[in-house]
């Protein structure tokens, strides 16, 4: 199993975890999202090598 430990700023509360959470889990690769809304942290786990930048390109995406 990869992981990816992520640090997210600008999380305003746990509906921005949970759409997060939802949005990385679709990704391709992807097994897991887990992300700590007080922490500011993110956990990704998948099968595969994980691509950062798309990981990354998809949670700015998703905080617009």
């Amino acid at each position: 199993m990869n992981k990816l430990f992520l640090n997210i700023s600008g999380m305003h509360c746990q509906s921005c975890q949970k759409l997060l959470e939802s949005t990385l889990a679709d990704l391709p690769g992807v097994s897991s999202a887990k992300i700590d809304y007080p922490e500011g942290k993110g956990q990704v786990e998948g099968k595969i090598k994980l691509d950062e930048q798309k990981i990354i390109a998809a949670i700015k995406q998703a905080g617009r």
